[in-house]
């Protein structure tokens, strides 16, 4: 049976470049075709958080489509390109099953059930709490040791 899927692709960062979203895509569409389904729609965000759900107006437009029209699969690369927040995975995961929409990755190759989806956030959750503590405690050190703690608003100089 050929089903219709929407496809997710994210970076985080005006750090990354957009080839990243590029490269997930171009996965994603490789995927859809060796299972012989439908790629409907492309959504993605460029350099927004994984862990902002309002502000990415992909995510929102995906979501959108899904209470719009019948889709069969929403598919993204890894679970943490969806989200990477606890609830706004869950209230994703939420929407997607009261709608009878599978959620599968590229990288696992089977739909996520709720016991993996709620891991692998939990684990995509702890990463960023991680790197907000470390990147906090770096800033503390620097401001310690007399240097800056971000870099030179634009305009200023040394």
């Amino acid at each position: 049976m050929t089903k219709n899927v929407l496809f997710y692709a994210r970076y985080s960062t005006d750090r990354q470049h957009e080839v990243s979203i590029e490269t997930q895509i171009e996965l994603g569409k490789s995927f859809v075709e060796r299972q012989g389904w439908k790629m409907v729609e492309i959504y993605s965000d460029a350099a927004i958080s994984g862990t902002s759900y309002q502000l990415r107006p992909g995510i929102q437009k995906l979501i959108a489509h899904v209470k719009r029209e019948r889709v069969d699969v929403v598919l993204c690369v890894t679970v943490d390109r969806l989200s990477r927040d606890i609830e706004h995975s869950a209230k994703i995961l939420k929407e997607l099953r009261y709608r009878d929409v599978e959620l599968w990755t590229v990288h696992a190759g089977t739909p996520l059930n709720d016991l993996e989806m709620a891991l692998r956030a939990a684990l995509s959750h702890e990463l960023v709490e991680q790197i907000r503590y470390r990147t906090r405690e770096g800033m503390k050190t620097a401001v310690q040791k007399g240097k800056a703690s971000t870099c030179l608003a634009y305009g200023y100089m040394l």
